[in-house]
């Protein structure tokens, strides 16, 4: 019997399709697919969709940062028991950084124009990354509205009285380290992001990405002022059967040139040198939607792995099978340390239950086979003398 040679050659896939219209930023969508991450080269001019929005939302949000704890804390937003200080309103990790995650707009703050900034900007970034989607849509040959169908809802930030949304945006302070200290540390370990897409933009340098091609870490804020890039999640990788791969990266804070100003309120927040800020907004599928992995999979894509698949399943469930594998770097040290070894513990136990429940069905098979052999001896024939 003679079979037809497979489509492409073993282990390669066909290539990206390359869309023929406009990409947001030029993105080039090979870097994008094989390292998770590109940088977008935003500029200060009128035409340029995110310059502006966040820079004046880095202004009002250093602003509301740089106020006393007390009128910060205000924001603080407790939640169900598995709820995470991380995923809305205000949070602090002692020595390293303090930050406020928006979800809604009645949980938002308003001091500094901050809810208005922040409605723009976000609006603003959920467009470059919706058409991000259609582009990755197009260049895997999926259906029209396949990818961006899954952010429905997720555009822009709840009106007052309105639920909140997977989606979020946070406004990062880290603390530099101070003179006489010289040497970088580090204030998010490498990590993945759970989502679709999130773009990153830093007042100075501190984002690295990791770069699979060269095996290096690689700065994506080189350059003075606002620096952007956009990064592919978790979420968005196992839609695509991993054809954009999620991007690894980690952010460092460089120590501080100058002692910070004796009198803090002598100048503007953002230019307070004790301080790195960094802006970003996590784009995430709509938890009550229920997909299917064939909604997803293309000649491009290539068949998704039994082990992948997913039938009529929520969007939900999925995120939280991704988010329990992985802990928070936005928590305190040892709250990560404690996460850590219960994930362990957890993938320990998973592999231990699955060695158990191969050795049984071993055990069955083995069992099964010395059975037939009896049999096979009970029923055959008798010799006649």
């Amino acid at each position: 019997m003679h079979y037809a040679p497979p489509p492409y050659a073993p282990h390669q896939r066909p290539l990206l399709q390359q869309p023929s219209d406009s990409i947001p930023y030029g993105i080039d969508l090979d870097q994008l697919a094989l390292n998770g991450w590109t940088t977008l080269d935003i500029q200060d001019t009128p035409s340029d969709p995110l310059f502006k929005p966040f820079l004046d939302l880095f202004i009002a949000s250093s602003s509301f940062l740089s106020m006393p704890e007390d009128n910060k804390t205000r924001y603080s937003v407790k939640g169900p028991e598995d709820f995470q200080v991380t995923e809305e309103g205000y949070s602090r990790v002692e020595g390293e950084k303090c930050m406020i995650a928006l979800r809604k707009a009645s949980t938002t703050p308003t001091e500094f124009d901050l809810r208005a900034k922040a409605e723009v900007a976000w609006e603003a970034s959920a467009t470059v990354m919706r058409d991000t989607l259609s582009a990755i849509e197009r260049s895997l040959g999926m259906e029209e509205g396949a990818l961006v169908r899954t952010t429905e809802a997720q555009l822009s930030l709840p009106i007052v009285g309105g639920k909140n949304v997977a989606t979020l945006m946070r406004m990062f302070q880290y603390d530099r380290p101070l003179p006489p200290e010289t040497e970088p540390k580090v204030v998010a370990e490498h990590h993945k992001d759970l989502g679709l897409l999130t773009i990153v933009v830093g007042h100075s340098p501190g984002l690295e990405c990791w770069d699979s091609v060269r095996q290096i870490w690689v700065s994506t804020e080189p350059k003075p002022g606002l620096n952007a890039s956009i990064l592919v999640g978790q979420t968005l990788a196992k839609f695509t059967n991993w054809r954009y791969n999620a991007g690894r990266h980690r952010v460092f804070v460089h120590p501080s040139p100058s002692p910070p100003p004796s009198d803090p309120s002598s100048i503007r927040p953002l230019e307070n040198p004790a301080h790195r800020y960094s802006l970003v907004h996590a784009l995430r599928a709509h938890f009550p939607l229920h997909l299917s992995h064939t909604e997803f999979e293309t000649h491009i894509t290539g068949p998704f792995a039994p082990h992948t698949q997913f039938t009529a399943a929520s969007v939900y469930k999925i995120y939280k099978a991704i988010s329990n594998a992985h802990w928070n770097v936005n928590i305190s040290v040892e709250e990560r340390r404690k996460q850590e070894e219960l994930i362990a513990e957890k993938a320990r136990k998973e592999m231990e239950a699955a060695r158990a429940e191969r050795e049984m069905r071993d055990e069955e098979k083995r069992n099964a086979k010395g059975l037939e052999k009896m049999d096979g001896l009970m029923t055959q024939p008798e010799i006649q003398a």
